[in-house]
C-alpha cells in the first residue's frame, strides 16, 4: 500500500524546530499544532511543510498540556487553568472556560476536559461528572457517547454522562 512505500526508511528530516517541548501533538489541514517557547511555554501552530510558525497563542495558561483538533478548532486545555478554542487557521480565540481541566475529548458535539462536557458550538455546560465518575481525578479515561469510563486504583467503572450517575463498578482482582 502507498502508506507504507511512504514511511519505509531511510526517512527525510524536512525541517527542526529547536524551541519545541515534548509535549502532545497533533496534525490537520497541512499544519501542525503542539507546545513549545523558549522563555514560556505556548500553543503553537505550524505549517507541518516547512516547519514555519502560522501563529503563537500563549495568552491562555500558562501551560498547557492537551491538544486536539476538530472542526478546524483547536482545543486545548491546562490543569488548574481551563479549556479554551481557536481558530485552527488563524489562532484567533473562539472561547475559554476556567475550569478544572485535566483531559481533553470529544463525543457526540460535545467537548471534555475530563470533568465537564461543553457544546462544541455554544460553549455552554452539557454535564458534569461527579468526581466517582472520573477515576478518582486525573486517571485514564474514556467518552463513548453518552457513558464515561475511567480508571483508578480501585479498578474500572461507568457512569452514564447525562445523568451524571454510575452505570456500574469493575474492581480489580
Amino acid at each position: 500500500n502507498d502508506v507504507e512505500k511512504e514511511l519505509r526508511p531511510p526517512l527525510k528530516l524536512l525541517w527542526k524546530r529547536e524551541d519545541a517541548v515534548g509535549a502532545q501533538v497533533v496534525a490537520s489541514t497541512g499544519l501542525v499544532f503542539g507546545l513549545g517557547g523558549t522563555d514560556r511555554i505556548q500553543l503553537r501552530a505550524v505549517n507541518g511543510a516547512n516547519g514555519n510558525v502560522r501563529w503563537t497563542d500563549g495568552s491562555q495558561a500558562a501551560f498547557p498540556h492537551r491538544v486536539a483538533v476538530r472542526t478546524g478548532r483547536v482545543f486545548a486545555s491546562a490543569n488548574f487553568e481551563g479549556t479554551w478554542a481557536l481558530s485552527g487557521g488563524t489562532g484567533n480565540p473562539l472561547w475559554f472556560r476556567n475550569l478544572w481541566a485535566n483531559e481533553l475529548g470529544f463525543a457526540d458535539g460535545v467537548v471534555t476536559n475530563g470533568y465537564h462536557g461543553f457544546s462544541e458550538s455554544t460553549v455552554e455546560t452539557v454535564w458534569t461528572l461527579p468526581w466517582r465518575c472520573t477515576g478518582g481525578g486525573g486517571d485514564p479515561y474514556a467518552i463513548a457517547g453518552r457513558t464515561a469510563y475511567a480508571s483508578d486504583f480501585r479498578g474500572l467503572q461507568a457512569c452514564d454522562v447525562g445523568a451524571a450517575d454510575l452505570k456500574w463498578f469493575l474492581e480489580k482482582p
